[in-house]
């Protein structure tokens, strides 16, 4: 049964006890927006170990400056904590309890936790293929479990399959296309383990043509045979693979608000987060509504901060028409906009570019931003490009705008290449 966090949370502010939301994230800024909207209140602070954030007071923070854990700990010693981070609250809560800074029973949202070794993504992910096959990572030749219409079944498989990996870690018996991959290391993970990350791709279609989109999506695709979220997470649900506390991210393989199935999307959720991966060229009043209320991250590639550039990377005339509708969609009371600039060297990487689209979150009033790399691109990421990469984090965190890299489920190479540039 899921749990109501916000509401939990509410109750422990209202009966007296200080509340610490552990990392400074989007996820944050939702739950910051849900106590206000729902319940009125706020917590005693917000804190991260992250140094470059401490001492911040971002947009979207609600006027909270953001503490270290340790002065978190120091300052409220009768507190509770929240880890507001779905990806990575498992290893915040082992350094935490292992540490001894923090006891299992002062973290809400604890689960029991083990040490192992084993690989990210079997851990915490479920990605529904473009084919409809249930699978892991994009990895070709990658474990999966084809989807034959039974969703009970192939849940139940998927969950034998997971657990037969997460065991093959651990005595080196995988598969050879997995026995190589950096995703595979000794980290915090739950003690059974629990999906955290539904990533629905499914089949689409999409209006525009970006330069760098590796999907085959074409405006004429023929959508069927694809598993239907509402479905799926009901059958994940039944095979006891979903946490209670997991995100679903909706990708569509093309522009969602255009899928004659996206009533399922938007009202087939049930999980405590929804990412929804748009271009922002339509205004939709269930997305609309959805963010009024849930914890929606509505992400829009806008990889440019001028006209032209947006048209030679994205195929279409639509910059204006994107802004406004971001615009329009940060008037939600609860979801947020996270626009996005997906570096692409010799074509957005210049001053002009990055000057444009800073001015742009700046006007739509953004609270958060993601920056990517194209990841078809140079390896490592070119001076010009890197400086680019630099300049967004710092001219936006001027602006306490919180900017994050985007390491959602690309490769281990490429999150550790993008995570060194945007640190330095």
């Amino acid at each position: 049964m899921k749990k109501d966090y916000i509401k939990i949370i509410s109750d422990y502010i209202t009966a007296g006890t200080p509340v610490i939301i552990y990392t400074v994230s989007n996820n944050t800024i939702c739950v910051l927006r849900l106590l206000k909207q729902r319940y009125g209140v706020l917590p005693a602070a917000v804190c991260d170990g992250d140094v470059k954030k401490q001492g911040w007071e971002f947009h979207g923070l609600l006027g909270l400056k953001v503490l270290s854990p340790e002065e978190a700990i120091r300052e409220y010693p009768n507190s509770m904590f929240f880890i507001s981070s779905v990806d990575n609250r498992f290893q915040i809560m082992g350094e935490l309890i292992s540490s001894g800074k923090l006891s299992q029973e002062r973290i809400i949202n604890f689960e029991p936790i083990v040490k192992r070794k084993t690989c990210l993504f079997f851990e915490k992910s479920v990605c529904v293929h473009d084919n409809g096959d249930l699978v892991f990572c994009w990895t070709p030749g990658s474990p999966k479990i084809p989807f034959d219409n039974d969703y009970i079944g192939f849940a139940n498989k998927f969950n034998q399959l997971r657990n037969s990996l997460v065991e093959a870690c651990q005595n080196e018996t995988l598969p050879a296309v997995c026995a190589s991959c950096k995703c595979i290391k000794e980290d915090w993970y739950p003690a059974k383990p629990k999906t955290w990350w539904l990533n629905y791709f499914g089949k689409g279609i999409c209006n525009f043509k970006c330069s760098y989109c590796c999907s085959s999506t074409h405006s004429n695709r023929e959508i069927k045979d694809a598993p239907e979220l509402r479905k799926t997470i009901d059958a994940l649900h039944s095979a006891h693979m979903l946490s209670d506390f997991f995100s679903v991210v909706i990708s569509t393989s093309g522009e969602p608000t255009l899928h004659p199935g996206r009533e399922d999307f938007f009202k087939g959720f049930d999980g405590y987060s929804v990412v929804v991966n748009s271009n922002g060229s339509l205004f939709d009043e269930d997305l609309f509504a959805l963010m009024d209320k849930e914890q929606v991250f509505l992400i829009v590639s806008v990889d440019s901060g001028t006209k032209e550039t947006f048209e030679k990377a994205k195929g279409v005339d639509c910059f204006d028409k994107v802004k406004n509708n971001l615009i329009r969609y940060s008037a939600a009371k609860v979801g947020i906009v996270i626009p996005k600039y997906i570096v692409v060297p010799d074509v957005n990487d210049d001053d002009e570019n990055v000057e444009g689209f800073v001015k742009f979150c700046n006007e739509i009033g953004v609270s958060s931003v993601i920056i990517a790399y194209d990841q078809h691109g140079i390896q490592p990421i070119p001076p010009k490009a890197a400086n680019a990469i630099r300049k967004i984090k710092q001219s936006l965190k001027a602006r306490k705008i919180l900017c994050s890299p985007y390491t959602a489920y690309e490769t281990a190479e490429y999150v550790s290449e993008l995570t060194k540039v945007i640190a330095e």
